[in-house]
């Protein structure tokens, strides 16, 4: 079959466009499509005849109209306008790449922090009514249940309003979603994700949380109504709207903004931009998962992140719960002092065993020897402390 598509040049150019389509998300090579488009017209205003083929000054006239214009994407089109001189055969010169890093340097002076989307508080959702109809137009129905899953699996919205039926699957205890949309997974391979019940409703689970915050048991309640929705159908949308369909991106967000409405949060940052979008969800769960003591390699893992990006969802929380680090800094300090004085007695013990040693000389060393056997010995304000039982995990001594 290759061999014949090859030969008819009306079939090798759309295989070529297909390909080429699958490079980028559609919503990425839209964006890019917008900036490249942005950037064309600026250029002709300035009196460039050819935007595409790059010079210096472009880049510096160009990036300045757009840092002028307050677009804090300005570098974004510089280098979407790059990426366009390389395709189409241009060759960057020195010139040219030091134009570039003055213009980033120059846009990024200033510009405070990156924007982000307000984390929903995963802790507060159960405040929110439990309702079929939904919160916003083409949003899903259930939009409390959409919440809770969303923060406790940390998806993105995208991820939540795509997901079928047949990605969940549930043991006695434990419910696992496969998630196949995130922007980091393009061969949709897929990974999965579990939560156990906590609530105790499932035999055997600890009652930890209220029923309204289990993530295990919301998941089977969703499962279990949309199947309903789909006439038994695996392959419907799990989060389904009044019409039986996948949620749209706006309706996810637009049901983020209405619970933060109702919730009594703001709706809008001081600076006047927009506060909830589609990684709410994401970042509210991370936080939650953090300020309960929950070590961030675990959130990564949950996140999916393979590299040190959760930090930006964090802002800072996981460091509010280091606890004691003096306490427990001092006391592995003692663990490993221990650990050397029983390792030189099993030498010295090993040596009397081969005979190279007198025996009485080794008991005039271990005289010496002092071993702390308890808590108290080891960190003398564990005497007059106690370790409170939600806190025990985290290594925290309170008074």
């Amino acid at each position: 079959m290759a061999l014949a598509i090859s030969k008819d040049p009306v079939q090798v150019r759309q295989a070529a466009e297909q390909l080429e389509n699958k490079a980028y998300a559609p919503g990425s090579r839209a964006a890019s499509g917008h900036r490249m488009q942005l950037w064309n017209d600026i250029c002709k205003n300035m009196g460039y005849s050819d935007p595409v083929a790059l010079t210096p000054e472009m880049v510096i006239e160009g990036a300045a109209v757009l840092h002028m214009a307050n677009y804090r994407t300005a570098m974004a089109h510089v280098d979407q306008a790059v990426i366009n001189f390389k395709e189409n055969g241009g060759l960057p010169t020195p010139a040219l790449e030091r134009a570039v890093k003055r213009a980033r340097r120059a846009c990024a002076r200033g510009a405070g922090p990156p924007k982000h989307s307000g984390a929903l508080p995963l802790g507060r959702l159960h405040e929110l009514p439990e309702q079929e109809a939904p919160w916003a137009s083409q949003g899903p129905c259930h939009p409390r249940r959409v919440l809770l899953c969303g923060s406790w699996w940390l998806t993105r919205e995208i991820e939540a309003g795509n997901a079928l039926i047949e990605d969940i699957t549930f043991t006695t205890n434990t419910a696992t979603w496969n998630l196949s949309a995130s922007k980091a997974d393009p061969r949709a391979l897929g990974a999965s994700r579990s939560h156990s019940c906590a609530c105790g409703r499932a035999p055997g689970t600890p009652a930890v949380v209220p029923q309204s915050l289990c993530p295990r048991c919301c998941l089977s309640d969703q499962v279990a109504y949309a199947l309903t929705q789909s006439k038994g159908s695996q392959q419907a949308a799990l989060f389904p709207t009044e019409t039986g369909r996948c949620p749209s991106k706006h309706g996810m967000v637009d049901t983020i903004k209405a619970a933060a409405q109702q919730l009594k949060l703001d709706l809008f940052t001081a600076s006047g931009a927009p506060a909830w979008g589609g990684h709410s969800l994401r970042r509210g769960g991370a936080q939650y998962l953090a300020s309960c003591g929950i070590d961030v390699w675990r959130i990564q893992a949950l996140a999916r992140h393979s590299s040190n990006a959760i930090l930006t969802y964090l802002d800072g929380i996981h460091a509010k719960n280091l606890g004691n680090v003096a306490a427990e800094a001092e006391l592995g300090r003692s663990l490993a002092s221990m650990r050397e004085e029983l390792r030189l007695l099993q030498a010295s013990a090993a040596k009397i065993g081969s005979g190279n040693i007198d025996s009485s000389k080794l008991q005039e060393q271990t005289t010496a020897i002092q071993i702390a056997t308890s808590a108290a010995d080891i960190l003398p304000e564990c005497a007059t402390t106690a370790v409170h039982p939600s806190q025990g995990l985290h290594g925290q001594f309170v008074k």
